[in-house]
């Protein structure tokens, strides 16, 4: 059985001082992918940056966009290359589009 767990809040900070918000993971899979649910007509650019801010705010370096709106499931994976020390400005991103 696959360890999940739904709906994990991340707080987003820029620095030690600036608070900028909370992200809200769908699913998290064994603490190394993050799941996030989708039902719209196409993934767009503003949800792979909603996942990728999911992945610099968490550290975690690869998931999944998954899109439940059409009968063929839209399944798009990203995989962020974090440098050690976690600096988000030198991120090389991979993303590939799948179908179910």
């Amino acid at each position: 059985m696959v360890p999940l767990l739904r709906s994990i809040a991340y707080l987003a900070l820029v620095s030690l001082k600036k608070f900028v918000g909370e992200y809200i993971i769908d699913i998290l899979v064994e603490k190394r992918v993050i799941d996030e649910l989708k039902t719209v007509e196409k993934i767009d650019n503003v949800h792979e940056s909603q996942l990728l801010n999911y992945l610099k705010a968490s550290g975690i370096q690869v998931g999944l966009l998954i899109n439940f709106k059409h009968p063929k499931v839209e399944i798009k994976r990203m995989v962020m290359d974090l440098p050690e020390g976690h600096d988000a400005k030198s991120v090389a991103i991979s993303a590939t589009n799948l179908a179910v």
